[in-house]
């Protein structure tokens, strides 16, 4: 017959030998660091690469430097083939630290990295002072990294609109509310920019989603929501309104007018990019009388923008605005915004005229509400990145305003992305940045997440590329490599 049988241990006492702990450890030797000069990436930050790929898609291209003097040969930076031979030499891992200056000196004020800003054409940051519009200004994007790597970057801007069905619109304080139709299974996101066209009287009004009640059909609306299909209403407290030229604007033929444009780099010392590239031109206004839009008219129409020709006469053709630019004058009770579509300019002795003719709309905030149903849209955009005449990327579905989920200024620079610790100066990383073709786009949003950005001359596709805004300093001093 079988037992169980348990084993006890006896007391006793177990000996176990503990190696002695070394005073002095010897430092890792098999972590590479390469500390130089590169074309792109962060600054004074450690980023850790795997891949000579991997370090290109970072730091950019070999950086000439200086031309020798002895041979005319180009210098470059060491750093991109020293990289490129530690790969090819069985590397598998090392970090790379970027180094430039940041901050100007006294003597050379000039020699200090810099990003590229460019312009997206035909939209537009309005910022509020209460209920009416303070500024006016182009949207400005970043180049993702400082340096002039991106000075041949040129950068194109197009829409998309999906219709949704109207239900109402009043407005209810200092907010604008709109109830829409829509499908069941298909989502209203916070930030959606609305765009609804009053084409019986003229008028375009732009409204973002501040707020959203989802009321399925439960509204106490007189009618009822289609099958499969629901009421959702919107309040938004940040909208424009648009609206082509009326004869109050501009009562005489022409007239002589301050004209806002972002041509070149004005003032280091600026706080926001749109100061820094502010400048102000005198410039005899006249507005274009077309076939099927008229000033005269009352209301006066919206099926076109109006179209208008401005005349400089102390305005050289190096300093006029492309094509595509965004230019403002400041009226009574709004702004008029004015996208150029030709240039052109003779020389004189002493002086230059230019004359430029435009695309033309009236912002405002104030307007009789219309009574007419207008077509309404749900509108989002496209940034395309020219990066030579056969080299196009797109990212698509970004969104105009900085509380939706994929808001376009949410894309991170370089030094935000591979910072090494949190710091409250930078903004979260948004996931989507790093997915698909978002993961490093040339470009970055510009952390301004307080104005209202809106298309006001929306395109299916570029009409124009525009290149980066002229900075002060030549390519080594906007590299910090002087």
């Amino acid at each position: 017959m079988a037992t169980n049988r348990k084993i006890r241990r006896l007391p006793g006492f177990i000996f176990e030998a503990q190696t002695a702990s070394r005073e002095n450890i010897l430092p890792r030797m098999d972590v590479a660091v390469f500390v130089g000069f590169a074309a792109s990436g962060p600054i004074n930050t450690p980023v850790v690469v795997e891949s000579a790929e991997q370090f290109r898609h970072i730091f950019g291209i070999d950086l000439p430097l200086v031309r020798s003097r002895e041979t005319g040969a180009t210098v470059h930076a060491f750093l991109p083939p020293t990289v490129r031979a530690f790969f090819r030499n069985d590397g598998t891992r090392c970090w790379i630290i970027r180094t430039a200056r940041l901050h100007p000196t006294e003597k050379n004020p000039q020699n200090r990295a810099s990003y590229n800003f460019f312009p997206l054409s035909g939209l537009a940051a309005v910022n509020f002072d209460d209920d009416k519009i303070a500024n006016i200004t182009p949207a400005f994007a970043r180049a993702r990294a400082m340096g002039s790597w991106s000075d041949g970057l040129q950068i194109g801007a197009a829409t998309t609109a999906r219709a949704v069905k109207f239900v109402s619109l009043h407005k209810l304080a200092n907010h604008q509310i709109v109830t829409l139709e829509i499908s069941t299974s298909e989502p209203l996101k916070y930030g959606e920019l609305l765009r609804l066209d009053f084409a019986d009287d003229g008028l375009i009004l732009l409204l973002t989603a501040d707020e959203i009640e989802d009321g399925g059909t439960n509204f106490p609306l007189p009618i009822t929501p289609s099958n499969g299909r629901r009421f959702v209403k919107v309040a938004a407290k940040r909208f424009v309104w648009l609206e082509n030229l009326a004869l109050k604007d501009f009562p005489n033929k022409s007239e002589i007018v301050s004209v806002k444009m972002w041509t070149r780099q004005n003032n280091t010392n600026a706080e926001d990019d749109w100061q820094t590239f502010l400048s102000k031109r005198q410039a005899e206004l006249s507005v274009l009388k077309q076939a099927d839009s008229s000033i005269f008219e009352s209301p006066p129409k919206l099926k076109k923008p109006s179209k208008v020709k401005l005349k400089f006469t102390d305005l050289a053709a190096a300093d006029a605005p492309a094509a595509g630019n965004l230019l403002i004058v400041d009226l009574a009770d709004g702004k008029l915004c004015l996208q150029i579509e030709t240039v052109s300019a003779s020389e004189f002795k002493a002086s230059s005229a230019v004359e430029i003719v435009c695309r033309a709309v009236v912002c405002r905030t104030n307007i009789n509400q219309p009574n007419s149903t207008p077509q309404i849209e749900r509108m989002a955009f496209e940034i395309w990145v020219k990066q030579d005449e056969n080299s196009v990327v797109k990212l698509r579905d970004l969104a105009f305003n900085s509380n939706n989920e994929r808001f376009w200024g949410d894309l991170p620079t370089d030094d935000n992305l591979y910072r090494l610790s949190e710091d409250e100066n930078f903004p979260p990383i948004a996931a989507w940045t790093q997915e698909n073709d978002a993961a490093n786009f040339p470009l970055a949003g510009n952390e301004k997440r307080d104005d209202f950005y809106v298309p006001l001359f929306p395109t299916t596709a570029p009409e124009n590329y525009l290149d980066r805004v002229n900075l002060s300093g030549t390519k080594l001093q906007r590299d910090g490599l002087e």
